[in-house]
């Protein structure tokens, strides 16, 4: 959900512009509940400055890789340090972003529908391509 300057949230999807599918950085961990004695496991998302597309809506943004950096990320391969340099904002000139109907903040609302762009709604002007969602 975003706010823009405004009292009433206005949730946006965001996309690559290609509309192919990305993956985010993040780490992991089971670990064995000190209370219940089950075994969890755990996960967090890394996040980064935004770029130019995500600045108006929030703060922050998930790292998103290239595809070509999953195994380095992954730690495939040699033993290497780990890939700091990929925490970075992922290229806004290859984003997009437009305001999506507020029926996507309810659970009970589970169509791919909800990812349209309203007619009345272009896609937002702080996008560097033209391509629409």
């Amino acid at each position: 959900m975003a706010e823009i300057e405004s009292k009433h949230k206005q949730p946006f999807a965001i996309a690559l512009a290609s509309r192919e599918p990305y993956g985010f950085a993040g780490v992991w961990e089971r670990w064995k509940d000190p209370q219940t004695q089950e075994w969890l496991e755990t996960f967090s998302i890394i996040t980064t400055d935004p770029n130019q597309v995500v600045a108006p809506l929030h703060n922050r943004m998930p790292v998103i890789l290239e595809r070509k950096d999953y195994a380095r990320w992954l730690g495939e391969g040699e033993p290497a340090p780990p890939p700091l340099d990929l925490l970075l904002p992922f290229p806004a000139e290859r984003m997009t972003a437009w305001k999506v109907d507020k029926a996507v903040g309810n659970v009970g609302n589970d169509h791919a529908q909800l990812l349209d762009t309203p007619p009345e709604e272009p896609t937002l002007g702080f996008v560097a391509d033209s391509q629409q969602p």
